[in-house]
């Protein structure tokens, strides 16, 4: 790209200041019954003749393409495009996006309450399984492909994931995200103070919620001698931004603008230049602001560029006018539900939010890296602090969301409150055992290790 062209400035949206910054983030702040809860969850598919992951486009037309123009034509979604190529479909709020290796993800609508999450998944997954089931092709709720490898899935020609790998160092330590499924959710804040106390619970549970929903025992067709081995490449490829955004949060001064100042500090990977995405090979988001980019001198961030940037930033807990819970293994329906019903209750409810807060703030930064480097692997079985395991704090978390929403006292139309989706997260602290050791237990006794089994039974 020549300089003249790099430093062309989108006319259409005025450059970035730090006061914008902050004025998004202040604008996240909503009252308690202004907040909501937003759920978003990757999934796999595959080709039930062959069990080979569903390809973009294919001879025969069963593929993703086709998957989405079908769902827009049978259930008026609208087809969203990158230049010509579509790359997901969206109705109202709702939104179904292509991650790098294919996989889909329902971004869902700021709901009010978990009934109305759990509605709008089963709702979403009848779509979709409908149309699949005509396509031959299943879909698959589980962590990480159990079979292949990350060379043998052709990466998704999309142009925002082109610009972000041809970035080699960008390639080389996030190529794992072809391969790996997560459900996050997204939770609200309602003043600085509010968002401090809830980005502090949030960051130190984390892993305590990476171990209870671990879901990824296999790579490459075996087990991988981790029981989250998506966390695994989370965790090794991200260690010192995640130790950065920890020591940020809990230092005494933490603030919105400390957050800001974190953030620009990340590299810019890509940024939007006349509709077309541009990689970006070194250079931070204050050198965007200051038009100091090396590559693209002169030309200044605008907001469309901050959207795109905090995407870039793989700490599992992330700030943007919300807070993103992003710790957890993709799984089967009631998993995805548990996990906002989880959060809802622990945040959404000040007395337990309170009792969150007393469990972790004696809490250090080591001791928070400490359980990021350990639970992919050992899950509720960590040993931490007085606890003795990771599996005593799970309980207590558990517990104080369980009171947590029986406060809130959100009922469906049969009289049930929200704490009947924390069923299946007892289960496992009762057993202390995870989702994945229970696949690894079946993968080797019931299933003699056909890995095809796993996909079978992870299958919607």
């Amino acid at each position: 790209m020549t300089g003249a062209i790099a430093a062309k400035i989108n006319e259409t949206e005025a450059p970035l200041t730090i006061n914008d910054l902050m004025e998004y983030m202040v604008a996240g702040c909503k009252a308690p019954d202004a907040w909501r809860i937003g759920t978003e969850h990757e999934k796999f598919l595959y080709r039930k003749d062959t069990r080979a992951p569903v390809t973009y486009e294919s001879p025969d037309g069963k593929d993703i393409k086709t998957l989405l123009q079908v769902l827009a034509d049978r259930h008026a979604w609208t087809l969203v495009r990158e230049g010509e190529m579509i790359v997901g479909v969206t109705k109202g709020k709702y939104s179904i996006n292509l991650e790098p290796g294919g996989q889909i993800e329902l971004s869902g609508a700021p709901l009010p309450d978990i009934h109305l999450v759990a509605r709008e998944l089963h709702t979403y997954l009848d779509e979709v399984r409908k149309i699949c089931a005509d396509l031959d092709i299943g879909i698959m709720g589980i962590g990480l492909r159990p079979k292949v490898s990350e060379q043998e899935i052709p990466p998704l020609n999309r142009p925002r994931y082109k610009a972000l790998f041809s970035d080699e160092n960008y390639a080389n330590h996030q190529r794992w995200g072809m391969l790996t499924a997560a459900v996050q959710c997204n939770m609200d804040y309602s003043s600085e103070t509010d968002m401090i106390k809830k980005f502090r619970v949030s960051l130190a549970l984390q892993p305590v919620v990476t171990a209870l929903f671990a879901n990824s025992p296999f790579y490459r067709g075996r087990p991988s001698g981790n029981l989250s081995q998506r966390y695994h490449f989370v965790q090794t490829d991200t260690q010192q931004a995640q130790r950065s955004v920890i020591e940020t949060a809990f230092d005494t001064g933490f603030d919105f603008q400390s957050y800001i100042d974190f953030a620009t500090s990340r590299p810019v990977r890509f940024i939007l230049e006349d509709g077309l995405y541009q990689p970006v090979k070194s250079g931070n988001f204050t050198d965007l602001m200051a038009g100091k980019l090396p590559g693209y001198e002169g030309r200044r961030a605008t907001k469309t560029d901050w959207l795109a940037h905090i995407s870039t930033i793989h700490t599992d807990v992330r700030l943007r006018n919300y807070i993103e819970q992003r710790g957890a293994d993709g799984g089967q329906s009631r998993l995805l539900i548990a996990l906002p019903t989880l959060w809802t209750g622990l945040l959404y409810d000040s007395i337990a939010l309170d009792e969150a807060y007393q469990l972790i703030k004696s809490w250090s930064v080591a001791d928070m890296m400490y359980l990021r480097s350990h639970v992919s692997r050992s899950g509720l079985r960590t040993r931490f602090r007085v606890f003795n395991s990771v599996r005593g704090i799970a309980l207590e978390m558990i517990k104080i969301a369980y009171r947590g929403l029986r406060n809130r006292a959100v009922k469906n139309d049969y009289s049930e409150d929200e704490t009947m989706y924390l069923d299946r997260l007892m289960y496992y602290v009762a057993t202390g055992r995870t989702p994945a050791e229970y696949l690894l237990d079946s993968y080797h006794h019931r299933w003699s290790q056909n890995i095809d089994r796993v996909i079978d039974e992870c299958s919607f």
